[in-house]
């Protein structure tokens, strides 16, 4: 990490410092707190690289970062390689196995409701959701449990 962002973390997270000879010296409580969130998930022990991506899923470089990004792949860094992780990665592309989905079009003729009325419950109440293509598929067993309890 640069010199700058340091400085810039430590004036954002108003950071306790002292001048000794010259030298600047944090607080490591606070330092620790404010670099929490990079910590990687210890429960996490599969990992895929760039290269495993690209091979399983027959993705470009850039289709492979723009994917990460866009569904927050936890992801760790050794030396210069990085990695993601692999239940993260599988499940986003929907491969998690036992895990039932239904597309847009099935929800609505099963519940009776209109393309946007299923986005809004989906957003509203957090239903699982995997990218296929240009389509979405929705977690079966979460939509079929929102639905038990709400009376259309």
């Amino acid at each position: 990490m640069k010199e700058a962002r340091i400085f810039k973390v430590v004036k954002d997270n108003v950071i306790p410092k002292i001048l000794k000879r010259g030298k600047s010296y944090f607080s490591k409580y606070h330092v620790d707190k404010a670099f929490a969130y990079k910590k990687v998930d210890e429960s996490i022990t599969e990992w895929y690289s760039v290269a495993d991506i690209q091979e399983r899923f027959n993705m470009t470089t850039n289709a492979v970062y723009t994917f990460v990004y866009d569904n927050s792949i936890p992801k760790k860094r050794i030396g210069r390689n990085t990695f993601y992780s692999q239940r993260d990665v599988d499940k986003a592309k929907g491969l998690e196995t036992g895990i039932e989905y239904y597309s847009v079009q099935e929800a609505m003729k099963r519940y009776n409701l209109t393309r946007d009325m299923i986005y809004h419950y989906i957003k509203a109440y957090k239903i699982s959701k995997v990218k296929d293509g240009r389509y979405i598929k929705i977690q079966k067993d979460e939509l079929d449990k929102l639905f038990e309890n709400i009376i259309l």
